[in-house]
């Protein structure tokens, strides 16, 4: 798995994102596994996992985390006609997914 969000390319805030706490479980894998584990364990399932945002773990923005507005988006179109054996995208909460159709009619 890959996060196109250059501030977790080493995953320190990423590891403990909530969605772990389901995915881990349902490909039977232990809770502490550490960051480079978890990456490993999804590519070997196909899964990737991208930001909809480029900027959406920088520290210390208002809202949580927030990056800058108007918020730059991932190169997820670009990604898809690279890699036509994608199958299907998953958001992990409502405003990912608002946010993908906002940017990506």
């Amino acid at each position: 798995g890959e996060t196109a969000s250059p501030q977790c390319a080493r995953g320190e805030d990423y590891a403990d994102r909530s969605f772990w706490g389901v995915l881990l479980p349902a490909l039977g894998l232990a809770p502490g596994l550490a960051y480079p584990a978890r990456r490993a364990a999804l590519a070997s399932h196909g899964i990737a996992v991208w930001d909809v945002l480029a900027d959406v773990h920088v520290k210390g923005a208002k809202g949580g985390g927030r990056g800058p507005f108007p918020p730059r988006p991932n190169p997820i179109p670009e990604l898809l006609a690279a890699h036509p054996q994608i199958e299907r995208l998953c958001f992990i909460g409502g405003n990912p997914y608002r946010t993908f159709q906002r940017l990506f009619p």
